[in-house]
């Protein structure tokens, strides 16, 4: 027992007879010699073990994070592998795209509906079935448009011509000539519903030049009907629709013309690939194409603000119907007065005159159309990367359709789910994992102004402008067989023209050359020149998912397609685009019979897919930026130095940042091209870091005013644009502000120079990004 000494406050515990008293006995075989050999064993036995479990962890963690047999420093060294683009290209398989489009083109799929809801699950089936690494939906709710068939009234749109005395002379064909459940009757998105009544007046493509040679020919809209053709103002009808409603006319009849749908002197379109005399091509026109127009500039998601929908900021203002061009025909003849200006004649078998119905006679228009919250859904696919899994390369297609969609989307959807079987695949088989994280994303509601995408990248947007790498857009992939084509940022031109070399031509008589020496051949840089020593990739010429992308966040964006000859046929866009004949039929029969386009143009992706997400550097030139750069300041100094010096504004600033960003761009390219992994590793990832993040230097901020939904997208960012009808590249933003700046002097003089500063700046800006400009300023 233990003795308590309480003058001295010791303890005293005497532990042999403790010992003594609690001893227990020992077993025997962990004694001795015995004990020594036996506790040997067991050391031996437990260290093996550890080793096996540790084995199968690393083993579990290898493969389904990294590649199976690659060293740790393999994977930092990872690059591009030629022989697995070559296997990958092997795989994919034309038969595959083919029953995919027989799938996707069974009836429409209208964001919002039944229908639409069934085939996102659809798309997220076929994404986990791929065996990418995550697959998730991303849903938003948002404002939809629907048609007169879904409306309180069970009759479509109509539109008819009146005698004088109220009775119906004939009527327009606005309902579907498939069986109504599978499409949408034929309306104009977002259009202003009630009815309208009044003369008729032909304004030609609803130009502002147009209205104003109407005006010279003292021709009044006000009060009237005005029915123009589609095209010339390319992807944006709701400009047509806001000239006609600024001149006070009371509706618009919008239909396609042969003229422009149809080739040079082609009479008979049956069973052909030209557009027939009762389609109806439907349209986007309203006035907010920035996602959904209730959450403007936020996401559409629970919680956020939303405008009050009553407040009708989106919709037209007046009614708009598309109509047959063999109805606007039947209401063209009809018209009395005003010989047509000369460019105003289309294809039609009439004399095309301006104005006045014959009798006293007049049009009237009921359009139901109403825009109701509906929930879409985005369908997001994910394969996560191993050295860099936090850069992002994104492929996208949308898969919501008002029509069957095959061309649109159909062909670039059915080509988005064959890669995401195959890139699964290899998955799969434990050959390849990309250094870079690849997304796949599954856009819904693209019709309705592009809100699946806006919508994605608004609640995303601090994470992709800082982490993406590139957008790749499929939509209307295929839309002819002539040559493979492109629009993309000019970062982007260097991977397209090394994927499309490595890809044999489709054309049945060209299976000796690449997809790019026919690319080269067929659009080169300059038409009809000598220098085709490379192929010409274009600016963005349409509207879709890829110009938020590139313009809104600064991510480097492109759209690959296959088209068809546009030198011969100069057409607005392939013949049936947004009627309800654009099914698989057509796209089987007039387009890609054996589907060899199709498979061409899917290895082309992949290729850019795989050396975007795998090279160690990326595939990209910072150089081809001068050219535009360069054209441009050119094309303000001959088109507005005048009008820029007579305010006594300068462009001197403007001209010496351009030639400070083009020094950087070589500086710089010089040396990225001579860096090579492992010895400069992280040299390649401080470069690479450069090159993602010149894109956003080109951000314009907004000017003292919001943007509003008529505002082009473009104008976000001062990247130069080009202007086909110059043949040259300019600045959006400062022209904008010149030709449509306030009409007080001084106001437009202070917007000219806050356009100038904030152009000069954005461009200085992206050379400090090359050059390190915050250390090496002098």
């Amino acid at each position: 027992m233990p003795h308590w000494d309480s003058d001295t406050e010791k303890i005293t515990v005497d532990y042999h007879n403790i010992i003594n008293k609690k001893k227990r006995p020992v077993c025997v075989w962990l004694t001795g010699k015995k004990g020594l050999v036996v506790q040997s064993l067991l050391a031996v036995i437990l260290f093996f073990m550890g080793m096996i479990v540790g084995y199968l962890v690393r083993k579990n963690v290898h493969e389904t994070y990294i590649r199976s047999n690659v060293t740790c420093a393999e994977q930092v060294t990872s690059d591009y592998n030629i022989t697995v683009g070559q296997q990958l290209r092997r795989t994919i398989e034309l038969e595959n795209i083919r029953e995919d489009l027989k799938l996707i083109t069974r009836e429409a799929r209208v964001p919002g509906t039944t229908t639409g809801q069934l085939f996102g699950e659809k798309i997220r089936k076929w994404l986990n079935n791929s065996g990418l690494d995550n697959v998730y939906m991303a849903p938003y709710n948002v404002l939809v448009s629907r048609s007169g068939s879904e409306s309180s009234s069970p009759v479509p749109n109509s539109v008819q011509l009146l005698n004088n005395n109220g009775t119906s002379v004939f009527k327009c064909n606005t309902d579907n000539h498939p069986p109504r459940q599978l499409v949408m009757n034929p309306y104009s998105f977002f259009s202003k519903n009630g009815t309208a009544s009044g003369d008729l007046v032909y304004a030609n493509y609803g130009r502002s030049r147009d209205f104003k040679q109407l005006d010279a020919l003292n021709i009044s809209v006000a009060n009237k009907i005005v029915i123009m053709r589609y095209g010339k103002v390319k992807g944006v009808d709701y400009l047509k629709v806001l000239m006609a409603t600024r001149y006070k006319a009371k509706g618009v009849l919008l239909y396609a013309d042969p003229a422009d749908y149809n080739g040079p002197g082609v009479k008979n379109v049956a069973k052909t690939w030209w557009l027939p005399g009762n389609a109806i091509q439907r349209g986007f026109v309203g006035r907010w194409n920035r996602g959904d127009p209730l959450t403007p500039f936020v996401p559409a998601i629970d919680g956020m603000y939303r405008i009050n929908s009553s407040d009708d900021l989106y919709a037209t203002k007046i009614p708009v119907q598309p109509i047959s061009y063999d109805d606007a025909q039947l209401l063209l003849r009809e018209l009395t007065e005003g010989a047509p200006p000369e460019g105003w004649k289309g294809g039609l078998n009439i004399s095309y005159n301006l104005s006045t119905l014959q009798n006293n006679q007049t049009v009237q228009m009921d359009v139901f159309s109403k825009s109701v919250q509906q929930k879409i859904n985005n369908v997001i696919g994910v394969i996560k990367g191993t050295v860099e899994s936090d850069r992002y390369v994104i492929i996208g297609s949308h898969y919501d359709s008002l029509t069957f969609g095959a061309v649109d989307p159909g062909t670039g959807l059915s080509i988005f789910l064959e890669l995401a079987k195959k890139f699964g695949k290899l998955l799969k088989e434990g050959k390849w994992r990309p250094r870079r994280s690849i997304i796949f994303a599954a856009w819904d509601a693209t019709e309705f102004g592009n809100i699946g995408s806006e919508e994605w990248l608004e609640e995303n947007k601090k994470e992709l402008s800082t982490r993406t790498v590139a957008y790749i857009n499929l939509e209307a992939a295929v839309t002819g067989n002539w040559t493979f084509s492109a629009d993309a940022n000019p970062l982007l031109r260097q991977v397209l023209y090394e994927a499309t070399k490595v890809v044999l031509c489709p054309d049945p008589g060209h299976h000796d050359l690449s997809v790019y020496e026919m690319w080269r051949q067929r659009l080169p840089i300059v038409p009809g020149s000598k220098d085709q020593s490379k192929p010409k990739v274009n600016d963005f010429t349409k509207v879709g998912d890829q110009l938020a992308f590139n313009y809104f966040i600064g991510i480097p964006a492109m759209d690959i397609h296959y088209t068809y000859k546009r030198q011969l046929y100069n057409l607005e866009n392939y013949p049936v685009y947004g009627t309800a004949l654009d099914d698989f039929m057509y796209v089987s029969t007039y387009i890609d019979s054996n589907f060899t386009v199709h498979k061409a143009l899917a290895e082309v992706a992949a290729e850019v897919l795989l050396r975007l997400s795998s090279s160690n550097k990326l595939p990209m030139d910072c150089s081809d930026y001068n050219k535009p750069f360069e054209v441009a300041l050119d094309y303000t100094e001959r088109y507005y130095g005048e009008r820029i010096r007579g305010a006594n504004l300068t462009l001197d600033y403007l001209k010496k940042a351009v030639g400070n960003f083009q020094e950087s761009t070589k500086r710089f390219q010089k040396v990225f091209s001579t860096l090579k992994e492992p010895d400069n590793f992280t040299e390649i990832i401080q470069m690479n870091n450069q090159l993602l993040q010149l894109p956003q230097a080109f951000i314009a901020p907004y000017s003292r005013t919001p943007p509003t939904g008529t505002t082009p997208l473009s104008s976000f960012s001062i990247l130069p644009r080009y202007n086909p009808s110059r043949d040259a590249y300019y600045f959006v933003n400062l022209q904008y502000a010149i030709d449509f700046g306030p009409k007080d002097i001084d106001t437009w003089k202070n917007k000219v120079n806050f356009t100038l500063s904030v152009t000069t700046a954005a461009i200085q800006s992206a050379a400090n990004i090359l050059s390190d400009g915050v250390l090496n300023r002098t």
